[in-house]
């Protein structure tokens, strides 16, 4: 203990004990689930148990109070040790001081049903020691000192039996056998029946809480929820329990620790702390603490915003906290959208509260901005993020229009935004034109209104009926006799088409045998198209179909050759006969040159395809046209297709994404460093132009893998993709780099850039907010900007930073859109392939992929 004492160790003693500290209240205020331990028991254990010792030995090393914040709200058994170290450095910091820190731990658990008395027992040995320290040292008993500090032992008796505590009657024993040694004539020391009243009082109110607090012993912590929930109910009803504001906060801090992870019973004592304490420090305290408990749930965060509101708190402080809301792993689209409609709201009741005071000063032009900001971020944000889907009811953008059409009184912009929300959500809803009506016939005029109505009604919605009663209705009130009937003539004629469209819809329903039947009538016609087209097929060539190929594989085709347009038939009159033919001195052709001549679909023969080539694109000049190119000029310039070696596979790469201007030239230069190039097949159209890819065979497999390593390397301003070479098409891998329909929240889509911005103003831009993994600049294959980009953070949060406070940021002369990053799907059809691509017949007869009927991956060109 010297040693403890001795100056050196306190001094150097003290820095570690205030880290030691520094990592206890870090525990305290991290979320419970950081820890891979964790579980609502073991958590509170840990840090009781840490802070109880640390504090004991700053307090024991310093021999000084302890901080105040330090034992604030923990449990029974820390407020029982503090007091005994208390009373163990009564010798330094006197009595007044222990009873002190006593006092203030019967104030947080001296209710404690099940575990109180310990708080109570403390303070009262304390209390008897200090008496029986006055009796010692002063002979008369009658002095006053003595007497007062019975007093103080007696009244300790009394407010200790007046409490429902468990073991009452054992107390109320040790209490007579106190009184039993005291000279209480006249009741000089205590009032016995005060005390007597009280314990009977207290006795009544532990027998109707007993069953609460036995089940509470008898069941395991995670499932003492209901009892707790019923226990509550009856001490907030002012006839059973009596709504007792002490024991009600006293019964959910022992519910909390039990259950920290329950949101319902943070919310319910948010609730009560809000309307009935009503005091800025404990209600703020408790939706602190909520919040680290469950960050995650949005009600939290709403409570937290409104209640900074209600007490008064600055605009920044309170961005600060919806910053923090919106990076705190809200999982649902609602939770996002129930946080920016409470800022949102704050900022309406601000914008009312600025106006009342000033209408003309400068804040208020300055918080319509700030409006308008805020929701054009939080829409884009949701939205984005989510989907259309994320903000079924249109809260964010109702609200904004509402918000310019009575109180900005910007009729222009709440249209705007009207149309805004027609475009998104669709002009098919006649619940949407009805709520757009509705705003336009409050705040609007009767000229935009009317257009409005014919603007709705010549619209294809769900209900027209209600529009158009809508309609009538306002010219009945408003309107005057021409206007009332042009709005009859307009309805009438919607209606009549309405009715008609669903008379056919009717009928088509009826024809279809109810839907399913319908369906399989059309499936079964269509097969039934198709199998004659085959057969047509099979009749015309003499031959089979072309089967599916591998598109490395050289393909069969037939030869089409082209048939010249027929002459037109010479007019003749009606009164001048046919000319004769038989007269005619020209010899008759025979059915071979007449064959010749006009051309039919020749049949295939294998042994002419190595010295074939294939025209196209043809005017119908007639059949005499020769090529004056030798075919040596026309298989170099127009390319053929290549026989293809599996042996050459595994060392050759696929590139693709390439600038159209890119030879084979540039392609050796680019790759030359990856190892020796055996060939490159740059891929190339019938006009010799290429098509954007190419396959490079390397001498060694390595060197095909160190070109691999390569991918993504700039060419002309653009990215060139290099995969692996795979004939197989059902074991290829997909060529694009990012996870479409997947939110990448560390990465955000920017659009609306100037087209002058480069990869480097990008980097500068965005890199304020966050170190940055990657920046694509989005081009045409020319290399000119899309006006697109892709940020990538290498953390979440920099991102979330990144987005509220780019969106909408002037860069240049525009005004940029920034959103996480969420590539859409591909739609794909029955047969697998995504909805852009579709099915052609290649040059040697295989079916190949074409986007847009152009794109051959496969065709292997020279």
């Amino acid at each position: 203990m010297d040693l403890l004492r001795s100056p050196v160790f306190v001094t150097k003693g003290t820095e570690i004990i205030f880290s030691l500290l520094s990592i206890a209240f870090i525990v305290a205020s991290l979320e419970p689930s950081a820890y891979i331990f964790y579980s609502e028991v073991v958590y509170a254990s840990f840090y009781g148990y840490l802070l109880l010792n640390l504090v004991v030995l700053l307090g024991f090393l310093m021999q000084e109070p302890v901080s105040q914040k330090l034992v604030i709200d923990e449990a029974v058994d820390i407020w029982q040790e503090y007091g005994q170290f208390s009373i163990g450095c009564m010798e330094s910091h006197g009595v007044d001081w222990v009873r002190n820190v006593l006092e203030r731990g019967l104030s947080h658990g001296g209710i404690h049903a099940a575990s109180g008395v310990i708080l109570w027992e403390t303070y009262r040995e304390f209390e008897n020691c200090m008496l029986a320290s006055l009796q010692a040292s002063n002979p008369d008993p009658s002095s006053e000192p003595v007497l007062e500090q019975q007093k103080r032992v007696g009244s300790l008796f009394k407010r200790q039996l007046s409490c429902p505590l468990m073991d009452m009657e054992r107390t109320f024993a040790e209490f007579h056998a106190w009184l039993s040694g005291v000279n209480n004539e006249g009741g000089r020391v205590v009032d016995v029946k005060a005390v007597e009243f009280g314990y009977k009082g207290a006795l009544a109110k532990l027998a109707k809480i007993l069953t609460f607090e036995e089940t509470l012993m008898c069941t395991e912590s995670n499932s003492r929820l209901p009892t707790y929930e019923s226990y509550l109910s009856y001490e907030k009803n002012p006839k059973e329990g009596g709504n007792n504001p002490t024991r009600v906060q006293t019964l959910y801090e022992r519910a909390l620790a039990d259950l920290p992870l329950t949101d319902a019973l943070w919310i319910s004592y948010i609730k009560y702390m809000s309307s009935t304490i009503q005091l800025e420090e404990p209600v703020l305290k408790v939706i602190e603490r909520a919040l680290r408990n469950c960050p995650w749930i949005s009600k939290l965060w709403v409570f937290y915003l409104q209640a900074l509101e209600r007490f008064g708190k600055p605009m920044l402080e309170i961005t600060g906290v919806l910053e923090k809301a919106l990076s705190a792993g809200l999982a649902h689209s609602h939770d996002f959208l129930a946080v920016w409609n409470a800022y949102i709201s704050y900022l309406r009741r601000l914008y009312d509260a600025t106006v009342t005071r000033d209408k003309d000063s400068e804040e208020v032009t300055t918080l319509v901005d700030k409006f308008r900001t805020i929701v054009e971020q939080a829409y884009s944000h949701v939205v984005g993020q989510f989907g259309i889907e994320a903000d079924p009811h249109i809260d964010l953008l109702h609200f904004w229009a509402y918000f310019e059409a009575s109180r900005s009184r910007n009729l222009e912009k709440m249209r705007l935004v009207w149309n805004d929300i027609l475009r998104d959500y669709g002009t098919d809803k006649a619940a949407i034109w009805c709520q757009y009506i509705a705003m336009e016939r409050q705040f609007g005029d009767h000229k935009h209104l009317r257009k409005l109505y014919q603007r709705a009604l010549s619209c294809k919605t769900d209900w027209p009926e209600s529009i158009a009663t809508d309609w009538l209705t306002f010219e009945k009130q408003e309107g005057s006799l021409d206007s009332y009937e042009f709005a009859c003539g307009r309805v009438e004629e919607k209606m009549k088409q309405v009715e008609k469209e669903r008379e056919e819809e009717a009928k088509k329903t009826a024809g279809g045998g109810g839907g399913g039947g319908g369906n399989k009538a059309k499936k079964k016609k269509g097969k039934e198209k198709a199998e004659e087209s085959n057969k047509r097929k099979i009749s015309t060539n003499g031959s089979p179909p072309p089967t599916k190929q591998s598109k490395f594989a050289h393909a069969v085709t037939t030869t089409v050759i082209r048939k010249p347009k027929p002459l037109p038939p010479t007019p003749t009159s009606s009164d001048e006969q046919p000319m004769d033919t038989t007269s005619d001195t020209t010899p008759k052709k025979t059915e071979e040159e007449l064959l010749k001549e006009r051309g039919v679909i020749a049949q295939h023969d294998p042994s002419k395809d190595d010295r074939t080539v294939f025209l196209s694109n043809m005017e119908d000049f007639g059949t005499d046209i020769v090529s004056p190119f030798p075919e040596e000029e026309l298989l170099k310039e127009r390319g053929v297709i290549a026989q293809h070696d599996p042996s050459k596979d595994d060392r050759t790469v696929f590139l693709s994404n390439m600038d159209f201007a890119i030879g084979e030239e540039v392609i050796r230069e680019t790759l030359a460093s990856a190892g020796t190039i055996e060939e490159v097949r740059l891929v190339k159209n019938f006009k010799g132009l290429s098509k954007g890819y190419a396959f490079v065979v390397f001498s060694k497999q390595s060197e095909a893998q160190a070109a691999l390593g390569m991918d993504r390397i700039k060419i002309n301003k653009r990215p060139l993709f290099i995969s692996e070479c795979n004939p197989e098409k059902a074991s290829r891998k997909p060529g694009l780099k990012f996870n479409v329909g997947v939110l990448e929240k560390n990465k955000l889509f920017v659009k609306n850039l100037p087209f002058t911005t480069t990869e480097q103003d990008l980097r500068q831009l965005f890199g304020e907010y966050g170190e940055l993994a990657d920046v694509r600049l989005v081009v045409h294959r020319s290399g000119k900007s899309k006006g697109l980009a892709y940020v990538e953070y290498k953390d979440e949060a920099s991102a979330s930073r990144a987005l509220l406070k780019t969106d909408n940021m002037l860069v240049g002369d525009k005004n940029i859109s920034v959103a996480l990053s969420k590539p859409p799907e591909r739609k794909v059809d029955a047969s697998g392939l995504s909805s852009d691509f579709s099915r052609t017949i290649s040059l040697g007869g295989g079916v190949i992929l074409s986007k847009n009927g152009g794109w051959r991956h496969g065709c292997d060109l020279l």
